[in-house]
């Protein structure tokens, strides 16, 4: 397998990324490693490049497959497609397949939770287990700033790479450690959304939205006995900590740790504790 550094840059992520198409549209993964499979799906608004620095110990125990939602990253962001919380199961449903993978466990990050819930639920003699980190949950999204997003009149407002840097001044108060908010990652992260089709893209992400697709769950999930892991930063400001705490009452077989002096953005600030827990609970 090719030598990965623990800290991937952009371009060394980028490198790792396969295209394919499902339903005509252009899908971006990574695909690397070694052992049982566990799909990573990121949330808004970043992309696969959210996992970089897990990849590293994580591939020495798993197979990890690390899809750019359609809409987000290097996959498909022409206008005018659905970007729902239920295309994307299906997107993801037919990725698995084409990979050949019969079973896998998954892990959802922010709105990339709420994708993974449904493609647990769409997927449950496939699915082992589940890990929610730092998720939307029932009613808890989508938070403020993704509302005001997703008005379409922000297509007009920003020109450019505008919007890419803004959210490069806002990112930082989603990580509890500043330090790790440096240019070069910040950049990164942006990238894919700082050219005028990245931007609407993002734009019309926030617009795809809605809560009636976590909550339409619920029911489900709640009978659900599969395992299912909640980690959760405790200073995390965009997904509180209270609806993981929720969760974790209401929901049976799941278990909640959570960890100190972190914000929402676990996988990029905590990326060695994230990977470990991870192994953990699926071996």
């Amino acid at each position: 397998m090719k030598t990965l550094r623990a800290k991937m840059n952009f371009e060394e992520f980028r490198k790792l990324q396969t295209i394919t198409e499902i339903n005509k549209l252009k899908v971006s993964y990574v695909a690397i490693g070694e052992g049982p499979s566990v799909l990573l799906i990121h949330g808004i608004p970043v992309w696969g490049y959210l996992w970089k620095d897990t990849i590293e110990l994580l591939s020495k125990h798993f197979t990890l497959i690390i899809p750019d939602l359609v809409g987000y990253g290097y996959s498909d962001k022409r206008d005018c497609f659905d970007r729902s919380i239920k295309v994307q199961s299906d997107i993801l449903t037919k990725l698995v397949d084409q990979l050949g993978i019969e079973e896998l466990f998954v892990v959802g990050h922010d709105i990339g939770g709420a994708v993974a819930q449904r493609f647990t639920i769409d997927n449950q003699t496939r699915v082992q287990k589940l890990v929610l980190m730092d998720s939307v949950l029932y009613d808890s999204w989508p938070a403020d700033p993704m509302v005001s997003l997703g008005n379409p009149k922000q297509h007009y407002r920003n020109k450019g790479d505008e919007l890419a840097k803004k959210f490069i001044q806002r990112l930082p108060a989603g990580i509890f450690h500043k330090e790790i908010a440096t240019p070069e990652m910040l950049e990164g992260w942006m990238k894919p959304y700082s050219t005028e089709e990245g931007k609407l893209s993002l734009i019309r992400n926030a617009s795809a939205l809605n809560t009636n697709h976590t909550m339409e769950l619920m029911e489900e999930l709640k009978q659900l006995k599969k395992p299912k892991l909640l980690i959760w930063g405790e200073k995390d400001q965009f997904q509180p900590i209270s609806t993981a705490e929720k969760f974790h009452q209401e929901v049976v077989n799941t278990e909640l740790i959570k960890i100190p002096d972190s914000d929402h953005f676990l996988p990029l600030e905590k990326p060695k504790e994230t990977a470990e827990l991870l192994i953990q609970f699926f071996s």
